[in-house]
């Protein structure tokens, strides 16, 4: 990952102590907490309205489920 990071121009000294900081850890333990919370054991995984979905899922299915979710006329 690092060497990627320097490879788009990242300044990796700044980029570790970004990754160190208590603030990044925090977010990591709430995001953790969260993603258990809901059952996800794997990536990609999606919340649409109500809906929790896993693996894979076709961009247009995706845009569908999102149009129902704001229109409020998901299932």
């Amino acid at each position: 990952m690092l060497r990627i990071a320097q490879s788009v121009g990242l300044d990796l000294e700044r980029l570790k102590a970004d990754m160190a900081s208590p603030e990044v850890d925090e977010h990591i333990a709430v995001s953790s907490s969260l993603a258990k919370t809901l059952g996800f054991t794997g990536t990609p995984s999606f919340v649409i309205g109500t809906q929790a979905l896993f693996g894979y899922v076709p961009q247009a299915e995706l845009e569908e489920m999102v149009r129902g979710a704001r229109e409020g006329t998901a299932p």
